[in-house]
């Protein structure tokens, strides 16, 4: 009968294998020689020292730790804007989507309606809440985003991706320079925790 039992550090080895033994009797391990001890041993630390230092990072990674994209306009109702050339592309940030939790419905706004900044715009509907959304600057819809509409929990998934809600074509673009950016959008969350 053979059986893997890691040796004590004491017991003594012939050139080939181990002789263990017990109250029952020797046993015999072929594929033990000192080869495998040595390998089984070092790789055996090197596992135990990959654990420790992944076991160091997570508890002394920061948890508070805000990650918002830097090319990106923000509001104080968490909606974000990224502009490019006169469109402007709509979303909400991870801190309303985290807030709201998993949402399972999104009313985006109609193509061609025209908003003032902070208009209200459409609602978005969660297992734990509802909320409307705002347009953080003026202008007029040129495209929604179908996927959100069909599957809301992109929103969820990626905030800042694939679950962009609506663009628009700025009438006042000078507007984006009263929006917060990345540095002072995480300021404003923190001071308002």
């Amino acid at each position: 009968m053979f059986a893997l039992i890691r040796p004590h550090p004491y017991q003594e080895y012939c050139c080939d294998c181990i002789c263990v033994y017990n109250n029952i009797g020797p046993h015999v391990f072929p594929s033990t020689c000192r080869l495998d001890l040595f390998l089984y041993h070092y790789i055996t630390s090197e596992i135990e020292q990959c654990l420790f230092q992944y076991s160091m990072v997570t508890f002394t990674f920061p948890v508070n730790v805000i990650f918002l994209p830097s090319d990106r306009k923000y509001t104080e109702k968490h909606e974000w804007v990224a502009v490019n050339g006169n469109i402007g592309t709509i979303g909400i940030t991870n801190y309303a989507q985290e807030s709201l939790g998993d949402i399972v419905y999104a009313q985006l706004p109609e193509i061609d309606a025209e908003f003032e900044q902070m208009d209200e715009c459409g609602a978005l509907e969660s297992v734990k809440a509802a909320s409307e959304l705002y347009s953080p600057v003026s202008g007029k819809v040129t495209e929604t985003n179908k996927a959100v509409e069909d599957q809301p929990g992109l929103i969820n998934q990626s905030c800042y991706d694939e679950g962009w809600l609506f663009k628009l074509e700025l009438s006042v673009p000078s507007e984006i320079d009263g929006l917060m950016d990345e540095a002072a959008y995480e300021k404003f969350l923190k001071d308002n925790e």
